[in-house]
């Protein structure tokens, strides 16, 4: 049964599953510091890192029903992990999702002090190296290390997988020229490329049969009562439909979602996600040649 309701004076808390500074974590803080002030309560954003955001994902499932705990997940939380983790603990099912927030590509990018200037150079730059060509991913468990290999794929190339602990240390790595390339979201790509710090080898929406774009929402644990969610979605609804706060989070690199795609439209997104990647990512991941965590941190992933 549901329990008792959040009481009105109580902070609500949004669980990021990453570090602080990544591109979840700043989105998030926009819609919340936004939500906060439509609803007249506190929303606070606690990050809960650790295994490429299982942990704070489980911790959400465990929490009370009473609406006060908030996850704010991506398809690699909600449905990668759950596929590619027999023991991760929890499942989409676990979750009531409450509103979509909104879509973010990726993109695939080199530091400068490589040759590759577009994709069609991966080739050329390889036979000048003399070994395949290096590239960053934030764990195993994320479309972005898929998006790599359907890129293998269509080029007929094989590269080395890095999966890092930290993406903070996947570009200090590329940018000093100890990594060859990297996808990240594009958030993180459009930042480094305003500081011409790297070079964009390609946006994936561009590429045929490539994992290109991720969606963000905001779940609650199973079983939390409508009228405890209902405040919550409504405020959501209005916020996303605020110019202003859709502003920030284009100008971020996420494409706020419509209205209409906040409730059942979602739920029925994720369903066909689960259903859309599980026989083909878990087959890629027995394929996966993957090398030990490249960084020493002990962050856990950002997405």
């Amino acid at each position: 049964m549901p329990a008792a309701a959040c009481p009105p004076e109580q902070a609500l808390s949004v669980v990021v599953p990453y570090p602080a500074g990544g591109s979840l974590d700043a989105t998030t803080r926009v819609v919340a510091d936004a939500v906060a002030l439509r609803l007249g309560r506190p929303v606070q954003v606690r990050n809960v890192p650790g295994a490429s955001g299982l942990i704070g994902a489980r911790k959400v499932a465990s929490a009370a029903n009473d609406g006060c705990t908030i996850l704010s997940g991506t398809v690699n939380t909600m449905v990668l992990i759950p596929l590619l983790d027999a023991h991760a603990g929890f499942s989409s099912s676990d979750f009531v999702p409450v509103a979509k927030i909104g879509t973010t590509g990726f993109a695939l990018i080199a530091g400068t002090q490589g040759s590759a200037v577009h994709l069609a150079d991966l080739r050329d730059a390889e036979t000048a190296l003399g070994r395949p060509l290096a590239v960053g991913h934030p764990g195993n468990a994320t479309l972005q290390a898929f998006a790599i290999d359907s890129i293998e794929q269509s080029l007929g190339m094989h590269f080395i997988h890095v999966p890092y602990s930290g993406s903070a240390a996947l570009i200090g790595d590329l940018i000093g020229g100890r990594l060859d390339m990297a996808v990240v979201a594009l958030p993180v790509a459009h930042e480094l490329l305003k500081q011409n710090r790297v070079r964009q080898l390609a946006d994936l929406e561009a590429l045929p049969g490539v994992a290109a774009e991720s969606w963000n929402g905001w779940f609650v644990p199973v079983r939390t009562s409508e009228p405890d969610i209902a405040p919550l979605r409504n405020a959501l609804v209005a916020v996303l439909g605020d110019e202003s706060v859709a502003g920030r989070l284009r100008d971020a690199g996420v494409e706020p979602s419509a209205p209409g795609e906040l409730t059942s439209v979602f739920s029925r997104e994720i369903a066909a996600d689960t259903t859309r990647y599980g026989h083909s990512l878990v087959s890629r991941a027995s394929e996966h040649r993957a090398l030990p965590a490249a960084s020493p941190s002990k962050d856990a992933n950002r997405p």
